[in-house]
């Protein structure tokens, strides 16, 4: 959005959700803020304390708005690298071998990431996966 000589203000937070711990950072422009600087006074920003009943209020809203977030969630059942034209030749009924076996656990991604262990299987109708244990973080 801006040049990397550009100044930013970053600010970083620690984010709890459950028992997993993230950060999440954001990088603001100075260029974004100067129009309003002027109306922020030092003074008044650190002496502003929210009171004890509007956090228990924020925090609940935001703990509620989380929990409504759809996060894609993909078991993935093995991989293969093809070649373009490989792919481009791809058929009904022809076969693309994974490098898994029926019997290798299968990674679970959490948005994108490798967060858990799980097998395959149905639940009546639909296939399925039974979590197993966690994904080493490295």
């Amino acid at each position: 959005i801006v040049s990397g000589s550009e100044m930013v203000i970053l600010v970083g937070y620690e984010v709890h959700i459950g028992d997993t711990v993230g950060t999440m950072n954001f990088c603001i422009p100075l260029l974004v803020l100067n129009p309003i600087l002027d109306q922020i006074s030092q003074q008044d920003h650190f002496s502003r304390r929210m009171s004890e009943e509007m956090a228990v209020f924020t925090r609940k809203a935001i703990t509620n708005h989380l929990y409504n977030i759809k996060i894609p969630v993909d078991a993935i059942l093995g991989e293969a690298q093809l070649l373009l034209a490989d792919v481009a030749r791809l058929q009904v009924g022809d076969v693309v071998q994974l490098d898994s076996t029926p019997y290798s656990p299968l990674n679970v991604r959490v948005g994108g990431l490798d967060r858990f262990l799980a097998k395959p299987g149905r639940r009546r109708e639909s296939s399925a996966v039974q979590v197993t244990g966690f994904k080493e973080s490295k």
